[in-house]
């Protein structure tokens, strides 16, 4: 890589301390050079010692900056190095499961001082200097600095191109971004167009419409063509393929940007997934009718859709012409106008209708769609014929602030999404155990990592060590997709104020201990307590099984498998009452699973 040299204009004057300040107003400049290892990586693990959390740092080298410091009386400039912390974390997040974090914190060294600059970091909001973690301190010591001193945006250097905005407006109306991710590598014209020109981050690029990973309606079916599944496994190039907005930075990194959605701020969400669906009271049809079905502007559904590989579903141009559409509705906020196809023949509804019945499985289920006083579930006891199809309105497109055509799908049609299912294992004394899930859509997420099944020694008290990664776990993860199915009908709808109540009794009930339980109501409580009403249901271990046969070896004497489904209403609905649930008691070599399907 060639040394990529800006002349950078700084306007201040402030006293940094050290006998060192910032000079007058002068012309600053940047050589960026490619990244040379000063000193790490540095693994620290957590203080436990059983290897569920570790971080990794590393200090690079990334080119030096002339100018910005200035020495002496006469003010001469001081060459400083521009020196990237990077900072990989893994481990459990707050709500216990898995989690994964890449910051990128810049410095500026100035003989045996590191000044930090947040405005051209990304880095957690709280991080403050001095506050390094040990692996940082203990890098930094290597390196030969005992502290990081701090250097606030507002004292004087103020390096536009070097920034890193969380914001950024185009030169259109409605041309929102935020700020999502940094990320190591360059600009690939393959995979990306011009979007628009910034005055100070320069060209502004996003994915092509015929290289976004939703080209096809269920992506679990057809992966995105660098392999990658989910935004958590991506790395490098991989990003450019998510419908997402990229600014390239002279120092070998690139800025990951998400567009808002027309629709966001209208309805408070619970959930970060929840941003992409489509409200129901931000839409009007041009005929006046109601409007009650959701849709997604994701290929994917439920709990997958917050482990996306794509931003939003950008529909190639090319399987469309502006004389397929007409008028269906409006988005209320913008008075954006939403499109349907006019031709029942269309290959799009061809193609998705195939995807549907590839994909819908009819296991006579005592199901169907509920309706009361305007509250409906938006479910279907069965599989809908073509026609049927079409009158649900199962497509529609919008045209963005970007220029980029938009396509949302009809929920009921997008296959329900396995959500967290974690997997116990109490061996009676220390045992190998080998465990394999085969769901309809694959394990698309998993900790640890799954290839073709897990391999771990377990403990009678349910630790886990990973025979591939000789990390330590307390239980086994993973996520799917499933095949479309009816929800089943009968359940409990649960006001609530009375939501634990019903799990504390329900899930001791299903076989779960005491944590097993806690554990559960941390994943699923605040899901279902997000509407006034939830609608719950469990399914029976046979319907478990061919969602998702499992095997384990050796083969245990308790297996207790727990799968919910629900519906959260704004009022209560009346619904037939579960069959009482067998009790189980455990007895030597017990496996237990707990799960929930997202919809």
């Amino acid at each position: 890589m060639h040394k990529v040299l800006l002349i950078l204009l700084l306007l201040g004057g402030n006293v940094l301390g050290d006998g060192q300040g910032l000079p007058q107003p002068s012309a600053i400049q940047v050589h960026c050079t490619p990244w040379k290892v000063l000193a790490g990586p540095k693994v620290i693990k957590d203080e436990a010692g059983d290897g569920i959390d570790q971080e990794t740092v590393t200090f690079y080298s990334a080119g030096t900056v002339d100018g910005l410091f200035t020495q002496g009386m006469k003010g001469d400039p001081l060459q400083a190095e521009l020196v990237i912390c990077k900072s990989h974390w893994e481990g459990e997040g707050k709500d216990g499961f898995d989690a994964a974090d890449t910051t990128y914190r810049r410095y500026l060294r100035v003989g045996r001082s590191l000044y930090y600059f947040p405005s051209w970091s990304f880095a957690r909001d709280d991080f403050k200097p001095g506050s390094e973690g040990a692996a940082e301190l203990e890098t930094l010591a290597a390196y030969g600095f005992t502290s990081a001193m701090g250097f606030e945006r507002d004292r004087g250097a103020h390096v536009p191109e070097l920034e890193i905005p969380r914001d950024v407006k185009g030169p259109e109306p409605g041309q929102e971004l935020e700020l999502v991710a940094e990320v190591e590598g360059g600009l690939d014209l393959s995979k990306v167009r011009p979007a628009f020109s910034h005055p100070t981050l320069g060209q502004v690029y996003t994915t092509r419409s015929d290289v976004g990973a939703s080209g096809p309606f269920y992506l679990y079916l057809h992966p995105p063509r660098d392999g990658s599944k989910s935004l958590s496994k991506l790395r490098g190039a991989g990003f450019l393929a998510t419908n997402g907005f990229y600014v390239f930075r002279p120092d070998g990194t690139f800025l990951v940007y998400r567009a808002q959605m027309d629709w966001e701020g209208a309805t408070s969400w619970l959930e970060e997934r929840e941003r992409y669906m489509f409200p129901v009271d931000n839409f009007a049809t041009t005929d006046g009718k109601p409007f009650g079905a959701a849709y997604l502007c994701q290929t994917k559904a439920g709990c997958l859709a917050e482990d996306f590989s794509d931003f939003c579903a950008v529909q190639d141009e090319r399987a469309f012409s502006q004389g397929d559409l007409e008028i269906y509705g409006y988005i209320t906020k913008t008075a954006r106008p939403l499109y349907r196809l006019k031709s029942k023949n269309h290959p799009l509804y061809k193609s998705f209708y195939g995807a549907y019945l590839k994909n819908f499985k009819d296991w006579s289920l005592s199901s169907g769609p509920y309706h009361k006083e305007g509250v409906s579930i938006e479910l279907y006891d069965h599989q809908l014929t073509y026609d049927e199809f079409l009158d649900a309105v199962p497509i529609l497109l919008f045209k963005d602030p970007f220029g980029r055509w938009i396509r949302l799908l009809h929920r009921a049609f997008l296959p329900p999404a396995i959500c967290e299912p974690i997997v116990y294992l109490y061996p009676t004394r220390e045992t190998r155990v080998n465990v394999k899930v085969a769901p309809p859509g694959g394990v698309t997420r998993s900790i640890p990592s799954y290839a073709g099944g897990w391999d771990v020694l377990a403990q009678p008290n349910g630790r886990l060590e990973d025979e591939g990664s000789q990390k330590k776990y307390r239980c086994l993860f993973w996520e799917s997709q499933s095949s479309i199915f009816p929800m089943r009908k009968e359940g409990v709808v649960v006001p609530r104020d009375r939501v634990k109540q019903f799990l504390d009794q329900t899930l001791a009930q299903l076989g779960l201990n005491h944590l097993e339980a806690e554990e559960f109501e941390q994943a699923w409580r605040h899901k279902l307590e997000s509407k006034a009403f939830c609608f719950i249901t469990f399914y029976d271990a046979d319907l478990i099984d061919k969602l998702a046969p499992m095997e384990v070896i050796p083969k245990p004497d308790t297996c207790i498998r727990v799968l919910m489904d629900y519906k959260a209403l704004d009022a209560p609905i009346t619904v037939p009452a579960l069959p009482p649930f067998p009790k189980i008691e455990r007895h030597g070599f017990t496996v237990v699973e707990w799960g929930g399907m997202e919809r």
